[in-house]
């Protein structure tokens, strides 16, 4: 699962109650990775990044 560079902290806490059976989960740099954890059961890693992904023109 990818987060948008748009999400902060704000819009996980009121829309996401929790993360199941996902493999990696990958969010902006300004989210609080303890703070996510918490939210989360069976995810195989928690990863950030810095900008968002290039898309591929086609």
């Amino acid at each position: 699962m990818i987060f948008d560079n748009d999400v902060d902290w704000g819009v996980i806490e009121r829309k996401v109650k929790g993360l199941r059976l996902v493999d990696e989960v990958v969010v902006p740099r300004n989210i609080p990775k303890l703070l996510l954890a918490k939210r989360c059961s069976m995810v195989g890693r928690i990863a950030t990044r810095d900008k968002a992904p290039e898309r591929q023109e086609q």
